[in-house]
């Protein structure tokens, strides 16, 4: 019989999503989470740097989840991403610090700050994770 090569994990059928922060970026992530088509998703909670602000966000929202910290939405097995809504000094720790939890990670900037050629910037990227 020949050898079968691994075949990949199949995606998840559905997406769980925390939010890190609950200012102005998250309020435009999760309105665009919830127009998401073709795939179950769903906003499960959302984690500040008050959480009287993630609760006040939370509730708002009508998310289960206002999270104590951003460590206690890492360690939520049920979310499978994790949106970074948060300051861009805090892009580059929170993304590999969600990295390193096996979360999948949306942010929107450049995590090394770098504006050049692509080819530079991917290089500088690679290498801030894996640091």
């Amino acid at each position: 019989m020949p050898d079968i090569p691994p075949q990949p994990e199949p995606a998840p059928t559905e997406v769980v999503v925390g939010i890190a922060g609950a200012g102005f970026v998250a309020r435009l992530h999760i309105a665009g989470w919830r127009q998401i088509a073709g795939v179950a998703a769903e906003v499960r909670g959302v984690a500040a740097e008050h959480p009287e602000r993630a609760q006040q966000f939370a509730t708002e929202f009508g998310l289960e989840v206002a999270y104590a910290d951003f460590a206690q939405l890492l360690a939520d097995p049920a979310v499978t991403v994790v949106d970074l809504g948060v300051p861009n000094h805090l892009h580059e720790p929170f993304a590999i610090e969600a990295l390193r939890a096996g979360k999948h990670v949306i942010v929107e900037k450049p995590l090394t700050g770098c504006f050049t050629r692509r080819a530079d910037m991917t290089a500088a990227a690679m290498q801030v994770l894996t640091r």
